[in-house]
């Protein structure tokens, strides 16, 4: 079976993560987080704002993490990028507590979630 690449114009990632076994669409996760950067041109910053709010009922918390000036942070802003993914995944495995900056990206408001700056 071919998959879709996820960030493919005219694909929607969730697709492929409900097609994931054990994954129900609505059922409660330690939560989502996005990192994008405002000037990105491999993936559309405005893709990853529209896949937030998509995802607020598969997710039950969702943060989108916008860096002002940079382009495609896994390439321009690699440390970052990892630090702040690790951080989220041993928070939400219950391996470490959520790193403070994450916790009170998922406090805001829905829609201010889904526009932290970094």
């Amino acid at each position: 079976m071919d998959l879709p690449i996820v960030g493919t114009r005219g694909r929607n990632p969730l697709d492929l993560v409900l097609m994931q076994p054990g994954v129900v669409s609505g059922a409660p996760t330690g939560g989502s987080i996005y990192v994008h950067g405002a000037r990105d041109r491999i993936t559309d910053p405005a893709g990853s704002l529209d896949l937030g709010r998509r995802a607020r009922g598969t997710a039950a918390r969702i943060a989108r993490f916008e860096i002002a000036r940079a382009g495609h942070t896994m390439l321009e802003r690699l440390p970052l990028w990892q630090a702040l993914t690790r951080r989220f995944v041993l928070g939400a495995l219950g391996l470490e507590a959520m790193d403070d900056r994450i916790a009170a990206a998922f406090a805001l408001p829905p829609e201010r979630a889904l526009r932290v700056p970094l």
